[in-house]
């Protein structure tokens, strides 16, 4: 019996709260996404390994975390390699099970050509979402006359990351409509009670040309960004067309989801940085495979992106490899009430030259965040999904507060991450000396974890 062929389409910079799907509170033309849903199982707390393209990639593609893959920032980042070629990844796992393979669209990995990775076929427009898909579509022309061996098609699209062109104040001469675009609940948030870094981003960093942006500028970005997401929903559309067309959608697993997301004018700020607000961490995740998996099912399982190539390996039949950092959710896509993870644990190491470590836990209702310069930011998203109130240093939120930090240090402990001994840089690239009291701190919460495990 033929295995099941895979068609894994990523965007670059797709804030899962972007789309009607998920509750979007603004109106986004996403036909092609939300129809994809309705055909199969959608995860509403799905999260990224860390809110960066090439970190984010290297999880999606090995199952393990950044330290592990030393993917541990963007390429061209201080102590960052390319991702290596001889780690187990989507392409020459199913390549090794006999699938054609093929990857199509932005890389961001370093070591080009990427057929080291086991990708028969491949093609780098990253700047051109239009000629990523025509590369899909001829590929999957030429599978209808080899329909005895199984493929993979990988289909990276960079949108919406191009929303860096809207100081630009340019969308091919598109005129866009503002009349409807509503402004985040958290958009007045000072971030005066939140680590420096963050108001060092807004204010100093890439949010620097939006600083004296007025309401109607922020809402211009908001429209630009989500014309942008329509754009990938269109070029999406495009594939899922080509499969009926060809009689290949009923043979194929589409997994559909994105690297991090993006700020969205939450806390008046701009892109990403070093910050773990949902807007950035929460991505899109939807499966679906005709006759197989549920239609128009949602999950509340907690997932993260490392999770996706052993679901994938898993759902095929294969063996899945062993000491991943990702687990199958194979058992949660057909059935809702499976068991999930207790919390998901995130990473964060540079922006360029400024080198500001950063990780975070959440269990889906509280979230922890950890800065290497020993701040600290816990919110409750029950009551709290903006993210305004940091109840670190709440009297009241002390136990909570200490059972996550006591989690994410016994994480670090059993991962070996390495975050206690990263030194952090200024935005040029200089060391920051760290006080004794703040690294002191650091190393006690990890011993108290090892202790109490």
């Amino acid at each position: 019996m033929k295995k099941a062929n895979v068609l894994y389409v990523f965007a670059d910079q797709l804030s899962m709260l972007a789309l009607n799907i998920y509750g979007a509170h603004n109106r986004v033309y996403t036909p092609h996404i939300d129809q994809l849903a309705q055909k199969g199982v959608r995860f509403k707390k799905s999260y990224c390994v860390t809110p960066q393209c090439s970190p984010s990639r290297s999880a999606l593609l090995t199952g393990l975390y950044p330290h592990k893959t030393q993917v541990i920032g963007n390429m061209g980042t201080m102590h960052t390699e390319p991702l290596d070629p001889q780690l187990p990844n989507l392409g020459n796992l199913l390549k090794a099970h006999g699938y054609r393979t093929a990857y199509f669209g932005k890389w961001h990995l370093g070591r080009t050509p990427i057929t080291e990775y086991g990708f028969d076929v491949t093609a780098d427009f990253h700047s051109n979402d239009e000629e990523t898909t025509d590369h899909a579509l001829s590929f999957l022309e030429q599978q209808t006359d080899a329909k005895d061996r199984p493929w993979l098609c990988m289909v990276s699209y960079n949108n919406p990351h191009d929303i860096y062109h809207v100081v630009r104040n340019k969308l091919d001469g598109k005129p866009l409509d503002t009349s409807l675009i509503r402004l985040p609940d958290n958009f007045t948030d000072d971030l005066s009670t939140k680590p420096a870094a963050q108001r060092l981003f807004r204010d100093e960093d890439q949010g620097k040309p939006l600083k004296s942006y007025a309401d109607k500028d922020w809402k211009y970005y908001l429209a630009y960004y989500y014309r942008l997401v329509e754009e990938i929903d269109r070029q999406f559309g495009r594939i899922v067309t080509k499969l009926k067309q060809t009689g290949l959608y009923e043979s194929t697993l589409i997994v559909f989801t994105s690297d991090h997301g993006d700020l969205m004018a939450a806390h008046r700020t701009p892109y990403k940085g070093p910050m773990m607000y949902e807007e950035l961490v929460r991505i899109p995740l939807i499966y679906s495979w005709p006759g197989v998996l549920p239609e128009g099912a949602s999950r509340d399982q907690l997932t993260v992106n490392a999770d996706h190539l052993p679901t994938i390996i898993d759902l095929l039949g294969f063996e899945v490899p062993a000491q991943l950092d990702g687990i199958s959710l194979k058992a949660s896509l057909f059935n809702r009430e499976a068991p999930s993870r207790e919390y998901v644990v995130m990473q964060y190491y540079s922006k360029q030259k400024w080198i500001n470590p950063i990780r975070s836990v959440t269990d889906g209702r509280y979230k922890f965040n950890r800065y290497r310069s020993g701040e600290e930011e816990l919110y409750d998203l029950s009551t709290d999904v903006a993210e305004v109130d940091n109840l670190a240093n709440h009297p009241e939120y002390r136990d909570i507060k200490n059972r996550f930090a006591h989690e994410i240090s016994r994480w670090m402990e059993l991962h070996q991450d390495p975050f206690t001994q990263y030194v952090r840089t200024d935005r040029e690239g200089n060391r920051v000396e760290e006080t004794n009291s703040i690294t002191q701190s650091c190393v006690r919460s990890l011993k108290g974890a090892i202790d109490r495990s």
